[in-house]
């Protein structure tokens, strides 16, 4: 996905009158600019996930907040804003391959410890490329590990 693609998805959203669509890549291209000028640079594949891997976090939180508050009309919009948002990242992954990535982690240290949780966990989110939730994997890695 690049930065035209998104444009272009833009455009269509603008024809066809998709107000959160054209809310959702108006935000994203205005991110993607910022990052640009504080690289001074056009963004990378790695990059450019990063501002959209940002953008869905928003997005998560926003609805855990807006839950807590009982703004359930809120909630559907975040909710719709996530879904376009989640097109244009990689598959996340399955807690079956994630448990083995952790496993193959853990496997590789000889007699690990709670100790050797940081190092382990920073090796653990380097082989998941941002396809696993932190919490999610550091929850795994601890079961593992205790």
């Amino acid at each position: 996905m690049k930065k035209e693609d998104i444009q272009k998805r833009l455009q269509q959203a603008l024809k066809q009158n998709k107000k959160i669509e054209i809310s959702v890549f108006r935000l994203l291209l205005s991110d993607i600019h910022n990052q640009e000028i504080s690289q001074k640079g056009s963004l990378g594949e790695e990059d450019f996930l990063k501002v959209i891997k940002k953008q869905a976090k928003n997005r998560y939180d926003a609805i855990t907040l807006y839950r807590r508050g009982n703004r359930d009309d809120l909630v559907r919009q975040e909710e719709e804003e996530l879904a376009i948002l989640k097109e244009f990242l990689p598959q996340p992954l399955s807690e079956k391959e994630l448990t083995k990535i952790i496993d193959d982690v853990v496997k590789e240290k000889q007699s690990p410890t709670m100790a050797d949780f940081g190092l382990l966990m920073g090796q653990a989110m380097a082989r998941v490329k941002g396809r696993a939730d932190g919490n999610r994997t550091a929850q795994i890695l601890k079961e593992k590990l205790s």
